[in-house]
């Protein structure tokens, strides 16, 4: 990226930064929530680790990948939350974000990327990204979108539940007066 430096950080900073994420608290919900079950796809292994062991020590239960291989098969467990990069190796992060909502359309997908053009922002969440975030992550915002997406997607399998027991078999409402 011309102007920029890129830096690769070093075990060491990495170490560094994970005590120093880990000293933070996440903002405090207004009500105790769940744990969220989240899946972590990231071809970048360093920021993989540090986002899995941040949510594992705030409580969520974390599945993470390099590639979008093991999406398909991994989204037969029950997710609250993906956090899936764009640019991923070998399928596109947006198609496969495609393929989620077609399967999961009640599953939050959150986006990450290091790359901040509002035209692959607003083409993310056109396409059904419940949010995006830039690296480096912010990990106290990261926190809340996590909750916040754990939050739509239990509310989302809450409605379609309410809805399926409103419909008799008739396909008409099933109302109590």
């Amino acid at each position: 990226i011309p102007g920029y430096l890129l830096y690769q950080p070093e075990t060491s900073d990495i170490d560094r930064a994970m005590r120093s994420c880990m000293q933070s608290d996440p903002p405090a919900p207004a009500e105790q929530e769940p744990p969220a079950n989240v899946l972590v796809v990231d071809d970048d292994e360093a920021i993989r680790g540090l986002v899995s062991k941040y949510l594992q020590h705030h409580g969520h239960r974390v599945e993470a990948l390099p590639d979008g291989a093991g999406v398909a098969r991994s989204l037969e467990q029950p997710f609250d939350v993906v956090l899936l990069e764009v640019s991923l190796p070998g399928e596109d992060g947006l198609k496969l974000l495609d393929r989620i909502t077609e399967t999961r359309p009640e599953l939050a997908v959150v986006m990450l990327t290091a790359l901040n053009s509002a035209e692959n922002i607003v083409d993310a969440m056109r396409r059904g990204a419940f949010d995006y975030l830039s690296k480096p992550i912010d990990m106290q915002r990261l926190a809340i979108v996590v909750r916040n997406a754990a939050q739509q997607t239990r509310l989302r399998l809450e409605s379609d539940g309410l809805r399926a027991a409103m419909m008799r078999d008739d396909g008409g409402p099933d109302l109590i007066c």
